[in-house]
């Protein structure tokens, strides 16, 4: 089960915060809100983590550069490759980095923030 709401991560990281929040976040107004959804994805629930696992990008939308891709959105199996982690890293494995057009969220360490957030809800009870 997944927790938004201790942060989880190292040095003090809020992943929750940074990644879904509606404001300055995420699950903005033509991004990830629960009406938009870029590429079937929800960021702006309250807790979004569990809804996240095991999930795919929608692949019926138009303009997704990630439609061939097979990656989850959150993978139970490897968290490194989920695409929550990976798009908002340098080179994700497929269309341009997030947040869309800024590029990449900084030198690494929100990546690594939310990578950590990640591992630690798929360990959690």
């Amino acid at each position: 089960g997944g927790s938004s709401g201790t942060g989880g991560g190292s040095g003090g990281c809020d992943a929750p915060a940074m990644v879904f929040r509606v404001t300055g976040g995420c699950g903005t107004t033509a991004c990830h809100d629960g009406v938009t959804r870029q590429s079937g994805i929800d960021l702006s629930t309250a807790d979004p983590f569990d809804a996240l696992v095991s999930k795919a990008t929608d692949k019926t939308g138009t303009g997704s550069a990630c439609m061939t891709n097979t990656a989850l959105i959150v993978d139970p199996a490897n968290a490194a490759a989920s695409l929550l982690y990976t798009k908002i890293a340098v080179a994700p494995p497929c269309g341009s980095p997030m947040p869309f057009p800024l590029g990449p969220m900084d030198n690494g360490a929100a990546a690594m923030c939310v990578l950590s957030w990640i591992q630690a809800n798929l360990q959690a009870p």
